[in-house]
């Protein structure tokens, strides 16, 4: 699990080399010239406690030169996934990573994401207002349907959409023209606010019928999206509140503000459905995002940085 949080604990050496990406990435944001030496933090973060021979010398730069090299992979990754839409450079032989500037707003995005995986969201998700776990919502919203294509539409069912749970079913089945309305099959009391279905997306055919691709998805900012991967089960969700079951079952959307190490993709996706991480994201932005999620992201972007900049 990651432990690099922003005003909190700082990776060591031994962090996963997507944690260790994402600090280079917070660090060349918050110096006064927007990049720094790779090299020069990695022998910060593996340097010994004790003097050591010449033997260990040489033991420490192999190990900085393996760190190094895993890390430039990582970066390399994030430019050639992420359609042209990632925000730093690789420069001086791969030793520096700079941050190119807030030029386009898929820069401001990726900060964006950077951010809302880096800092604690529980204790600072709201800048300037703007509660950067409902902005997630929303974006992993339309993000979804950038993915299912042409025609495709989507809807916010999480904390970030309005009323209360059995109103957002009845509006659910209304807009997929399935599941006929809300029914409570366990008679119980109601405390579910979304029941771990935070976002839905569907493509209708001209005839709006039964029949149809529909995607459920969960949204989880920070680095704790782990424990919560197993959640949502469209099946179950459909079982307990609508009164009519879909006609095919929802696929499973994972979505998560994290860059998610490739070593884990394979077993994580499996447990989570199609997933949806930091890069991902970014390879399927939308040309033609709402402008007040846009103002809002740039919003939120600009002042976590400010929060972040004197954050050592």
């Amino acid at each position: 699990m990651s432990t690099f949080k922003i005003k909190g604990p700082i990776p060591t050496a031994e962090a996963q080399i997507e944690t260790l990406a994402d600090y280079f990435e917070v660090q060349a944001l918050c110096s006064q010239n927007k990049e720094i030496s790779i090299r020069d933090i990695l022998e910060q973060l593996l340097k010994p406690s004790d003097e050591f021979d010449i033997d260990g010398i040489d033991d420490q730069e192999d190990k900085i030169n393996s760190k190094l090299e895993s890390v430039i992979e990582a970066i390399g990754r994030r430019i050639e996934n992420s359609r042209g839409n990632y925000p730093f450079a690789i420069e001086m032989n791969g030793n520096i990573v700079a941050f190119k500037g807030f030029t386009l707003f898929s820069s401001y995005l990726y900060v964006y994401l950077l951010f809302a995986t880096r800092l604690n969201m529980n204790e600072h998700k709201v800048f300037n207002n703007i509660d950067g776990t409902k902005l997630f919502e929303k974006l992993s919203a339309l993000v979804a349907q950038s993915y299912f294509g042409d025609r495709s539409s989507s809807l916010v069912f999480g904390t970030a959409a309005t009323g209360g749970f059995e109103a957002k079913v009845n509006n659910m089945c209304r807009v997929l023209n399935e599941g006929g309305s809300f029914v409570n099959h366990n008679l119980g009391d109601i405390t579910e606010n979304d029941d771990a279905l935070d976002i839905i997306v569907w493509k209708h055919f001209e005839d709006k019928l039964a029949n149809k691709l529909i995607g459920f998805g969960q949204c989880k900012t920070g680095t704790s999206y782990e424990s919560y991967r197993r959640d949502l089960q469209p099946i179950d969700f459909c079982k307990k509140w609508i009164r009519t079951q879909f006609n095919q079952e929802p696929i499973r959307l994972f979505f998560i503000a994290d860059v998610l190490e490739r070593g884990k993709f394979w077993k994580r996706s499996l447990d989570a459905g199609i997933m949806f991480d930091r890069i991902r994201i970014m390879d399927f932005l939308p040309n033609n995002l709402d402008e007040d999620l846009k103002n809002h992201i740039c919003s939120w972007s600009i002042d976590a940085v400010s929060f972040a900049t004197n954050y050592n």
